[in-house]
């Protein structure tokens, strides 16, 4: 009965992290998006994020609400082991440009067809720039995802799984492991109905992989979501600002 309740929760955690970016956010979007289009109909200021963004976050505190029936101070929003949060902040802040230059470099060499799905990707010319790099700069991805796959997919999964292992230099509980597979599943584009895998990136995935360890790792050594909403907004920025430089080194 133990083991079935333990899967019960795990199929349960994932299907709210995925359910709600992709259904219970998406469609009310639409609905008050049609009404708001011609305010921006070429997509510069990416209403469709900003609401999208915006019901997913509400929503999502709705459920750590009924889910816990705790302050959401208990639940990470809170400013706690600040010292921490801000040293994981610097060492990644450092790193991460690094890294993103070299999976970049490598790919591009590396895997066939790279070449051509990063120019598609990061089209130089394109306003698509100021739009990634803005909604990142405020932070509207981190703050709809963040609560959901570390507030809430951790901490449900803290209650029913308390095992670590040893990462590297650091002890990670599974369930971060596990809430990092989950946000990697998350950035594969499916339709519902009829069900249908859209759009896969490997390398995107890769790296939600590992960015997802890290935010999971900051959140769980902290108990704030401080550290990973600003390492979420700040690596995707990276990310957009290095592909752009790649793309615009091939033309």
């Amino acid at each position: 009965m133990e083991i079935l309740r333990r899967y019960g929760i795990l199929i349960f955690v994932l299907a709210m992290a995925l359910a709600m970016p992709f259904v219970f956010a998406a469609y009310p979007t639409r609905f008050v998006l049609q009404y708001l289009v011609r305010f921006d109909p070429n997509g510069i200021y990416s209403l469709q994020t900003i609401i999208h963004r915006t019901i997913q976050f509400l929503l999502v505190m709705v459920l750590l609400k009924l889910y816990f029936k705790q302050p959401y101070k208990e639940l990470g929003f809170n400013f706690n082991n600040i010292r921490l949060s801000k040293r994981i902040i610097i060492w990644i802040a450092v790193l991460w440009p690094v890294v993103s230059v070299l999976v970049f470099f490598i790919a591009l060499h590396a895997i066939d067809g790279f070449k051509e799905s990063l120019l598609n990707l990061f089209p130089i010319g394109s306003k698509k720039i100021y739009s990634a790099v803005g909604q990142d700069a405020l932070m509207l991805n981190a703050f709809a995802e963040e609560p959901l796959y570390r507030s809430f997919v951790i901490l449900v999964l803290l209650k029913y799984r308390e095992k670590e292992i040893k990462l590297f230099s650091a002890t990670v509980s599974h369930a971060v492991i596990i809430s990092a597979f989950i946000f990697m599943f998350a950035h594969i584009s499916f339709s519902i109905y009829p069900f249908e895998i859209t759009y896969v990136d490997p390398l995107q995935l890769g790296m939600t992989l590992c960015t997802g360890l890290i935010f999971g790792i900051a959140f769980e050594k902290t108990k704030s979501l401080f550290a990973p909403v600003v390492l979420h907004s700040y690596t995707n920025v990276i990310i957009t600002l290095v592909g752009y430089l790649f793309s615009a080194s091939l033309r």
